[in-house]
């Protein structure tokens, strides 16, 4: 009976370790094409505000 419940115990922690594992996978690449994706607008104002300083000036 012991050796069932500790069967059962090993496997349902390692379903929990492998899950774990795959949601803060799946968070860190959400969060990392985010960061890409603001980098990117960034880098696209700072282009138009330079485009729009020489238009201003002429």
């Amino acid at each position: 009976m012991f050796n069932k419940l500790e069967k059962n115990l090993n496997n349902r922690l390692i379903d929990f370790f492998i899950w774990g594992s795959y949601v803060n996978d799946y968070w860190t690449r959400v969060f990392d094409k985010i960061k890409k994706m603001w980098l990117e607008a960034y880098a696209h104002i700072l282009i138009q505000l330079e485009k729009f300083k020489k238009w201003y000036k002429n």
